[in-house]
């Protein structure tokens, strides 16, 4: 059961996060590449009072199907590239999830819209009388309709406070990180635990060999669903920048 104080931390987090992640989406110019990107998100971090991340935040830049060996210094920004963005800014007490895809100084395609769709829809259908698991067979059977694909292994997980105490504490946020990576406590498997704390939301798609995913953060008990970071669920997926066309 979490604390109203440690809940609270995630809504700060989260909202800071966000915060994080619009400035630098109105920083964009044509020519940056993804490692410029990523070294812009750790240095604001710092100004905002993140202590790092609880992995190195995602960019993809035109995604496409061969191999990927991390961020690159050659794959860069122009107008009409599909972009991902996903990060996972921490503080001493929680940390924030949030995402976004577009397409730089164009209309967004219908592969960004559906990414957006099935994000909103996924974060909708959550609530304290659904089991984990449910969320993974939604987000399936709603690609299934839409002619997507979905990301299997990158559907959600839940979301673990700072507890201060003992070797959880001690290794914060890298025990996060080992926690995330449990089966049971990952969204994208057929889990029967019950839908109760707080969790990151985000199904990635995948289609015409190109990648796109929003994600969100909510607070799931059998009574309440809250946004994190958002003022209402209106606001999902929603960002205040300008994608100049």
């Amino acid at each position: 059961m979490l604390s109203p104080t440690q809940v609270e931390n995630f809504h700060r987090d989260q909202k800071k996060s966000i915060q994080l992640l619009e400035s630098i989406l109105r920083t964009l110019t044509v020519g940056l590449s993804e490692v410029d990107i990523i070294s812009a998100l750790e240095e604001k971090s710092k100004e905002l009072g993140f202590l790092g991340f609880i992995r190195r935040p995602v960019v993809h830049i035109d995604y496409h199907l061969s191999l990927r060996w991390g961020p690159s210094k050659t794959r860069r920004l122009k107008t009409g590239s599909v972009v991902q963005i996903h990060i996972q800014p921490y503080s001493q007490e929680a940390f924030g999830n949030i995402g976004i895809s577009f397409v730089f100084q164009r209309v967004d395609l219908p592969v960004v819209e559906k990414a957006r769709e099935l994000c909103i829809a996924a974060s909708t259908f959550a609530t304290g009388s659904k089991k984990a698991g449910e969320i993974f067979v939604f987000s399936q059977s709603w690609c299934t309709n839409h002619r997507t694909d979905l990301n299997k292994e990158s559907v959600g997980h839940f979301c673990f406070p700072n507890s201060a105490q003992g070797m959880f504490g001690h290794f914060w946020p890298q025990s996060m990180r080992v926690f995330t990576q449990m089966r049971r406590f990952q969204l994208q498997w057929y889990n029967p635990r019950p839908l109760h704390g707080i969790y990151a939301i985000h199904p990635d798609i995948k289609q015409d060999g190109r990648r796109t995913g929003f994600a969100e953060m909510l607070y799931i008990t059998p009574e309440k669903r809250v946004i994190l970071g958002r003022e209402s669920l209106e606001d999902l997926c929603t960002f205040h920048w300008e994608n100049a066309i």
